[in-house]
């Protein structure tokens, strides 16, 4: 008797751990979509408004170092993190292009 109820024990203890890595998976595929997200984003405002009026900084580097700067500053209290992958989507597409004319010189 005493094997079954270990058996069992070590079962659940299975079962814990294979439940606390698909919490991770799942935090980890999550936060993708959203940089993912962060990129259409900046896609968008490079279409629509590609830079702050009267400048030329990109609109898509001032969303995504605003929402960066917030998240940092834990304005957004629970979605900090949300807030902070879609900010590094935006950025990342941002320094892409500076990077490319940087690199075409």
């Amino acid at each position: 008797m005493s094997g079954a109820l270990s058996r069992i024990e070590r079962l659940k203890t299975q079962l814990t751990n294979y439940k606390a890595e698909l919490k991770a998976g799942a935090k980890i595929g999550t936060m993708a979509l959203l940089t993912s997200s962060g990129g259409l984003l900046a896609g968008w405002c490079y279409a629509k408004y590609p830079t702050i009026s009267n400048t030329t900084f990109p609109t898509a580097g001032a969303l995504g170092s605003g929402l960066m700067l917030a998240s940092l500053a834990n304005l957004f209290d629970d979605y900090s993190d949300t807030a902070a992958a879609v900010g590094s989507g935006l950025l990342a597409v941002v320094l892409s292009k500076e990077a490319e004319k940087y690199f075409h010189e």
